[in-house]
């Protein structure tokens, strides 16, 4: 009979471990306790933006007012707003961020992005000339592939 009284007792711990790797569909928790890397396969597509060059930058977000503010943002008022946002918000205080700008038909390596324990998302912005928001909000806890096409940027996770 001591056997099984000493297994009642991990009953608890287990439901609990279950309760919090499984609680909530919106973001792995044991995923954001942990830092980790995502991968990000980037196509270019040929005559992007009237034939012009595309800034594109991410943001990985470890502070929550912080992405609720960039998120709602579109990518015009992001690059309008980009020097004010950075002498307000220091590079390493909520967030980090990577600033590409590419070119119709580039061949872009992948990137690969790391991110630190209790991140709360990410949110990719595309400088196109058409109208739009061209701002994509993430979780970095799967690999993305973002592809650049005429008039605005594709996201998806394989």
């Amino acid at each position: 009979m001591e056997p099984r009284a000493r297994s009642g007792r991990w009953r608890p711990a287990i439901l609990l471990l279950v309760l919090l790797l499984g609680g909530c569909a919106k973001l792995p928790p044991w995923r954001s306790f942990f830092g980790g890397t995502c991968a990000v396969t980037v196509r270019v597509d040929p005559g992007i933006n009237q034939n012009s060059p595309v800034p594109v930058e991410i943001l990985l977000v470890y502070d929550a007012a912080l992405l609720k503010k960039v998120s709602g943002m579109s990518a015009q008022d992001w690059f309008t707003g980009r020097e004010q946002f950075l002498r307000d918000n220091p590079p390493g205080k909520g967030y980090e961020d990577w600033l590409w700008e590419w070119i119709p038909g580039q061949q872009v390596p992948d990137q690969y992005l790391s991110y630190r324990p209790l991140i709360h998302g990410g949110v990719i912005f595309a400088g196109y000339y058409s109208p739009g928001m061209h701002r994509f909000q993430f979780l970095p806890f799967r690999d993305l592939t973002m592809e650049l096409q005429a008039t605005d940027l594709k996201v998806a996770t394989p």
